[in-house]
């Protein structure tokens, strides 16, 4: 895998390319900035939330709290538990569900 110094290096790479390969770049482009959006969406999220609450949720012995964004149960409208008891609530999988579908559109 090449590491480019600088801009002129990556495009001096780019035009060799036959144009299967430049759409297939462009996509890859694509859809690791659309992943690094949905990322700092959640990270926004994430950070949103309180330290109150982030120890309420650890020290927790009953119940759920998803994996993504540490709310519990009596915080979500659902959560979606696995058979690992590793869980997602209703509002992180929209956001995985909205990525996925921004991806599957691109790659038609």
């Amino acid at each position: 895998m090449a590491v480019y110094e600088n801009e002129n290096a990556f495009v001096a790479d780019y035009v060799r390319l036959t144009d299967e390969y430049k759409v297939k770049v462009g996509r890859y482009i694509k859809n690791l900035l659309k992943l690094q959006r949905a990322e700092l969406g959640v990270t926004a999220k994430l950070h949103t939330l309180d330290l109150k609450r982030k120890r309420e949720n650890a020290n927790a012995t009953a119940g759920y709290v998803c994996n993504f964004c540490g709310k519990s149960e009596d915080e979500v409208f659902r959560m979606l538990v696995g058979q690992d008891k590793s869980c997602i609530c209703d509002e992180c999988a929209n956001i995985c569900r909205e990525v996925l579908e921004e991806i599957s559109a691109e790659e038609k």
